[in-house]
């Protein structure tokens, strides 16, 4: 009985509950700029208006897109073209079991750790040689930081 009577009431709230932010996304991106800093929390905007997608239009979101997609598979495939061999070489070798352990610990501590801490500290390196902040694409963490602290 209760199968049958809450079961679908539960996929249904749950359901709701997972594509809210999708619906506020939605209900955001053709509101008006005004609605953005209303003191009311409207789900779907007043005054609906197309203008942000004409602008994406405008400003060539289709090379962006693009862009992102070149960067996307390109870094899928560099890690696959990395990954195979190295895959097919733990498969194959016989390593010690103390070598083993090492390297799966290795490689677990590498996929735990975040990446920005080590991101920053390269930005911070690049900062200190002279390079520019777009390059390190860390300018707010270099921005944030006392240049006296860094720079000898």
């Amino acid at each position: 009985m209760w199968r049958k009577t809450f079961h679908p009431l539960l996929v249904y709230c749950v359901t709701g509950v997972m594509l809210l932010p999708l619906i506020w996304m939605v209900g955001t991106s053709v509101k008006p700029p005004i609605e953005y800093v209303s003191p009311t929390i409207n789900l779907l905007p007043d005054a609906p208006t197309l203008a942000h997608y004409r602008q994406l239009i405008e400003d060539d979101i289709l090379g962006k897109i693009l862009n992102s997609l070149f960067v996307a598979f390109g870094s899928t495939f560099l890690a696959l073209l990395a990954g195979f061999p190295a895959a097919y070489a733990l498969v194959r070798l016989r390593l010690p079991k103390h070598l083993d352990t090492f390297f799966l610990l290795f490689v677990l501590v590498i996929k735990l750790s975040p990446p920005i801490p080590g991101a920053s500290k390269i930005g911070i390196a690049g900062y200190i040689v002279g390079a520019h902040p777009r390059l390190s694409g860390l300018r707010p963490a270099i921005r944030d930081l006392d240049a006296d602290r860094i720079r000898p």
